[in-house]
């Protein structure tokens, strides 16, 4: 999603992210809480943690030749609600 994103005009996906760990755990708690068929949970941080900013950045200055797209100021922005991850599989 982040490499579909350089080649886009704008974010395909939010600058959410998580650690593997983390993803991890919420697989196992999963499996031991009792959720609805079709509950969807987004295990990640509610603030971005590189937004795509910080990212364009990085790329422009480690791989200039490229050839991305993706362009600041991005405007807007992603609401990310990680209330059932925190609610349901207690992490935060």
């Amino acid at each position: 999603m982040v490499w579909q994103s350089l080649f886009s005009e704008k974010p395909t996906a939010p600058a959410a992210w998580v650690h593997v760990r983390d993803v991890a755990d919420a697989h196992i708690k999963a499996l031991e809480a009792n959720i609805g068929t079709g509950t969807e949970i987004l295990p990640s941080g509610s603030k971005p943690a590189s937004p795509w900013e910080e990212i364009v950045s990085f790329v422009k200055l480690n791989y200039p030749g490229l050839g991305w797209k993706l362009q600041p100021p991005f405007k807007g922005g992603w609401n990310v609600d990680v209330s059932k991850s925190d609610q349901i599989l207690q992490i935060n």
